[in-house]
């Protein structure tokens, strides 16, 4: 990994496409309230993210650069319903990278944690 360069998750508008991708829609700030899509399934979208991304690029998003990827991930969680599908993003957030999540400074370790408990 170039240190000179950021984390692409760190960069904003590539955290924003990827949850709004996740999420089915973009979040209006003014209802609170995401406004779904209703022709993009994002379950299909999560399930073929973690298919074809390698699970170090995925626990990268929050253990590297800035570790901005949490809410990323935090909306990967919530979008996968297949339970093979969740057992594999389980598998990648063993106890040793959620410690290490825990430990670091990223934005929403919290809220990605809680996701992770809950897969």
């Amino acid at each position: 990994m170039d240190l000179t360069k950021p984390h692409v998750i760190d960069l904003p508008h590539t955290s924003r496409v990827y949850k709004s991708l996740l999420q089915g829609g973009h979040f209006n700030h003014t209802t609170k309230t995401v406004d779904r899509v209703p022709s993009w399934n994002s379950q299909t979208f999560g399930v073929a993210l973690v298919e074809s991304v390698d699970g170090d690029v995925i626990t990268g998003m929050c253990t590297k650069g800035d570790r901005n990827g949490a809410f990323v991930v935090a909306e990967l969680c919530a979008a996968l319903e297949d339970g093979d599908t969740k057992a594999q993003l389980k598998k990648w957030f063993s106890k040793s990278v959620r410690k290490e999540i825990e430990n670091g400074e990223g934005k929403g370790k919290k809220v990605l944690l809680d996701k992770l408990d809950s897969l």
